[in-house]
């Protein structure tokens, strides 16, 4: 029997649930024997699942501890589940030059900031996999050399399978009712996402939005610029099965540039037999399949026709509902995963341990939180900014560069996500602290 050990920052959001639902499949094979660790508190919805599997798992664990180390040291492989995060970024610090048969999986895209690729990164494990096809435009992937692309790079769709959502059965209504299942917040979240559903102009219309973390806060701006539209924020929500089975249509507009692979929930409503409607951002655009599950719109505008298209013309959208449990069944069953990732423990064990190296560039007199928060960022016109924003540390900041600060994306602004306050959240850093009193 052999041990794998799973790491992750946590479990929430479509990740929790796939990392949740391989575990669990892997565990029906009796030759391997599976841990998991990670570095935050459960959730309530991992929680739940932890009563109920088999493995042992252990949380709050401090990423660069020796307790850490040691289990490493006596597993035979480590599946480490990747997006930035403060703590991977000092577990890859902290386990330079220490000995593993090590695989990242990388749950984010690796194309746009802040979760975009570094070589550091891509370097560190032995196997470096992707988890949507997407991540191959990732420039840093385009500048490793064919050498390594073929020795180390490797690909296994994000998917836990259809579990079991093809058996939705829809309930009768009688509004027109669409809904978004996901993350509640404009880091991911398309901006004109009311403006979207204000615009549609469908009689007796219900729009369902389940997620976190700003949905309080889009609520209130929904009541002012949307007050006609029937909207119903609801928060994180246990039965996602129940919310697909009031759905007419699933609208998924998210911002430009975000972050997404697998888009599991995209797989639950086409599972369920829901039509999607999704815009031409790559990411989503590799899991629907456009004119048999839903449709691909250029923009917000083909975005609002294509979702009045599939109101006026029910046998369109029961066409594509019928298709798109049949597409999912076809396309995202849980076997290929567990398959495509036996493969790969397999292939790992034919290769020995190896020590690891996290080729950090600290700047000079920096703190290891601003230092491994550039890092992360690689390469990129928003890391110049903190940069030059640090040099003043710690006199006063011209306000030229406060202003371009502010400018930056949504997403650097957030609380977590791999933002400057996830990391000072993380390392209590003084140079990070001096950056955010200046955006206050």
């Amino acid at each position: 029997m052999h041990t794998i050990l799973h790491i992750a920052p946590h479990l929430g959001g479509g990740a929790g649930t796939v990392i949740s639902i391989l575990i669990d499949e892997i565990s029906k094979n009796k030759n391997w024997q599976q841990e998991l660790i990670c570095f935050e508190s459960l959730n309530g919805y991992a929680r739940q699942w932890s009563k109920k599997t088999n493995i042992e798992i252990n949380e709050n664990i401090t990423a660069d501890s020796q307790w850490l180390h040691d289990k490493i040291s006596n597993v035979d492989i480590v599946h480490y589940h990747y997006w930035n995060h403060p703590a991977t970024s000092l577990f890859m610090h902290a386990f330079k030059d220490k000995l593993a048969r090590m695989v990242f999986w990388s749950h984010p895209n690796g194309c746009h900031i802040p979760y975009q690729f570094n070589s550091a990164v891509l370097q560190f494990p032995e196997l470096f996999c992707i988890a949507s096809k997407y991540s191959l435009k990732a420039k840093a992937i385009k500048q490793q050399d064919k050498k390594w692309q073929i020795q180390h790079l490797r690909y296994v769709f994000s998917c836990a399978g259809t579990n079991n959502f093809e058996n939705t059965t829809n309930k009768k209504h009688s509004e027109f009712c669409i809904g978004y299942i996901g993350t509640v917040d404009y880091c991911k979240m398309h901006r004109n996402f009311i403006s979207i559903c204000k615009n549609l102009n469908i009689p007796n219309l219900k729009v369902i939005v389940c997620g976190g973390e700003q949905h309080q806060a889009i609520a209130e701006e929904a009541k002012i610029q949307a007050p006609e539209i029937d909207f119903h924020f609801l928060g994180k929500v246990k039965n996602v099965r129940q919310i697909l089975a009031q759905l007419d249509l699933f609208i998924y507009p998210l911002a430009k540039g975000n972050y997404g692979t697998g888009e599991q929930v995209l797989i639950e409503a086409m599972s369920a037999g829901v039509p999607q409607i999704v815009l031409d951002n790559s990411p989503e655009a590799y899991v629907i399949k456009n004119n048999v599950t839903g449709l691909i719109a250029n923009d917000t505008k083909d975005f609002i026709q294509k979702t009045k298209l599939l109101y006026t013309d029910k046998n369109y959208r029961l066409a594509l509902s019928k298709q798109s449990k049949e597409y999912a069944c076809q396309n995202y069953n849980i076997d290929t995963t567990v398959d495509n990732w036996l493969h790969i423990y397999k292939e790992l064990l034919t290769r020995p341990k190896k020590k690891h190296h996290f080729n950090l560039e600290p700047q000079l007199n920096y703190t290891l939180g601003i230092n491994l928060f550039l890092q992360a960022l690689g390469n990129c016109q928003e890391r110049d900014i903190y940069l030059k924003a640090i040099k003043y540390y710690p006199n006063q900041m011209p306000q030229n560069i406060i202003n371009k600060l502010k400018q930056l994306p949504i997403i650097l602004q957030s609380k977590t996500r791999g933002s400057i306050k996830h990391y000072n959240s993380y390392f209590n850093d003084i140079m990070l602290q001096y950056v955010i009193k200046n955006l206050e």
